[in-house]
């Protein structure tokens, strides 16, 4: 019920009143985290939340990731990592999706903890889920010299903010890698170089060569090299 501030005043206010007697409640934790290290790129995953008022589909992902328990030298949450407690009032900043990717430095950090926590649409944060200490992958894990030229995994796919392709090179020399939309048209290049034997990843933002975010669709990511051209379809949500 709303109680109008004096008209002679010259700057009236309203002051309102939510009679609802259901209070919002914060939504559960997510469930389940993963991480997967692949080279210096870190892909961290978790189950969805649920909330008695907000649809799962609904909810967004608060992030924190640092090198110290609880910590947020990589990516900060704005939000208190043991108490969950939100400083800041907006979406989580991973937005709806439940997995991340991070490229960290090279090499990375020997080891670094993450968390994550569910908002609902009134903005309220469940407590954090540790995903608990990572460690960078020792020298012998290291993935086989491969023996051909493949794209093995874009993933995610479908994919949201970003993505990543992973592909590899049996021989030294020129690579190109360029995503194609449905028309045929190249709208970027990811690699344009000459590469070592190994297996890379690449980022592509869902961005064009002009730095502009493409629109939700299916693309071709292409793979250009002295003795294969190989082409994976991914797709981009919004």
């Amino acid at each position: 019920m709303p109680s109008e501030g004096s008209p002679t005043a010259g700057m009236p206010s309203s002051i309102l009143k939510n009679w609802n007697p259901n209070p919002n409640t914060p939504p559960s934790a997510p469930t389940n985290p993963a991480s997967e290290m692949d080279g210096n790129v870190l892909t961290l995953s978790w189950d969805a939340a649920i909330d008695d008022e907000t649809p799962t589909l609904g909810l967004t992902y608060n992030l924190c990731v640092g090198t110290t328990p609880g910590g947020s030298e990589i990516m900060s949450a704005m939000a208190d990592s043991m108490t969950g407690y939100r400083k800041v009032v907006q979406l989580g900043n991973t937005n709806h999706n439940t997995s991340w990717m991070i490229t960290l430095p090279d090499p990375p950090p020997p080891e670094f903890y993450w968390s994550v926590q569910a908002i609902d649409a009134c903005f309220a944060g469940s407590p954090f889920v540790a995903g608990g200490l990572d460690t960078a992958a020792p020298p012998d894990d290291v993935d086989p010299m491969p023996t051909s030229f493949a794209v093995q995994l874009i993933n995610p796919n479908p994919f949201y903010k970003q993505t990543a392709i992973r592909f590899d090179v049996p021989t030294a020399g020129a690579v190109r890698l360029d995503v194609f939309n449905i028309a045929g048209r190249k709208v970027r290049t990811l690699v344009n170089r000459r590469m070592d034997p190994a297996r890379h990843t690449s980022i592509w933002d869902g961005r064009d060569d002009g730095g502009r975010s493409v629109s939700a669709g299916v693309y071709f990511i292409r793979l250009d090299a002295a003795s294969a051209t190989l082409t994976q379809k991914v797709v981009r949500i919004e």
